[in-house]
């Protein structure tokens, strides 16, 4: 199950609108959920809407905000986290099959950022 899935669930209705859930990337830009991709995009950068959008996540105003000001259709939701029921929710609909399938791995949007010392690894202990 993906935040924004579990976010769809927190969401009482957002009036037959795309649901995009919009969080912290903690890179300077936000993970925006969308339908089945989650991609990273600079806030100024966003997608252009294919039609009216309601945002949720901890960075739907920032989004919101963008989008309003190029005159797309938004509606801002009150949903930033998931609480327990709208999680269980969401585990119950992937349970009975009413979520599209997904991979059961974890979904790494942006690449690692870890790299090897240039100097290479220490040498080990002495024993």
């Amino acid at each position: 199950m993906t935040l924004g899935e579990a976010l769809a669930e927190s969401v009482e209705d957002h009036l037959g609108r795309e649901l995009w859930v919009a969080t912290d990337s903690r890179r300077g830009r936000v993970f925006l959920e969308r339908g089945q991709k989650a991609e990273a995009f600079p806030v100024d950068l966003l997608p252009v809407p294919d039609g009216p959008v309601a945002i949720a996540g901890d960075q739907a105003m920032a989004v919101a905000v963008q989008l309003a000001a190029k005159g797309y259709d938004i509606m801002l939701t009150d949903a930033r986290v998931p609480d327990g029921i709208a999680i269980t929710r969401a585990a119950v609909k992937r349970q009975a099959g009413g979520l599209s399938e997904r991979c059961a791995l974890p979904l790494y949007i942006d690449a690692p950022e870890v790299r090897l010392p240039a100097a290479g690894y220490r040498p080990p202990p002495l024993p």
